[in-house]
């Protein structure tokens, strides 16, 4: 019983860190006034994304102390474009509002049926 418990409690809190982590590395990049930026902060508001999943927003129009740091993870994804919204995961990316709501709506999902 006492090995049961164990394992039991064991995979709880390793689910528990990988729920944590799963999202860690998730940055948005947006620009006051595009349109585009503005679909998605929308339907982040809408859905709760910033009370569920880790995501830390970068302005970079306005705030040029941001653009370094879009300028370095667009690099390390792989993404040569200048646009906006941009969200990188790690070395992945999506750029442009439906790309990225539909990014956002599959790890919802995702996280509502306990894949995460």
């Amino acid at each position: 019983m006492k090995k049961f418990f164990a394992t039991f409690l064991f995979s709880i809190l390793f689910s528990v860190t990988l729920i944590n982590t799963a999202f860690a590395e998730i940055m948005l990049f947006v620009g006051d006034g595009c349109s585009h930026c503005a679909n998605v902060e929308k339907y982040m508001d809408e859905n709760n994304v910033l009370g569920r999943v880790p995501v830390k927003v970068y302005e970079v129009w306005n705030h040029p102390e941001n653009q370094p740091i879009y300028a370095q993870k667009a690099k390390e994804s792989g993404y040569t474009g200048q646009g906006v919204p941009l969200m990188v995961d790690g070395n992945h990316y999506e750029v442009g509002d439906y790309p990225i709501i539909g990014y956002f709506a599959d790890l919802l999902e995702k996280q509502t049926h306990g894949a995460y």
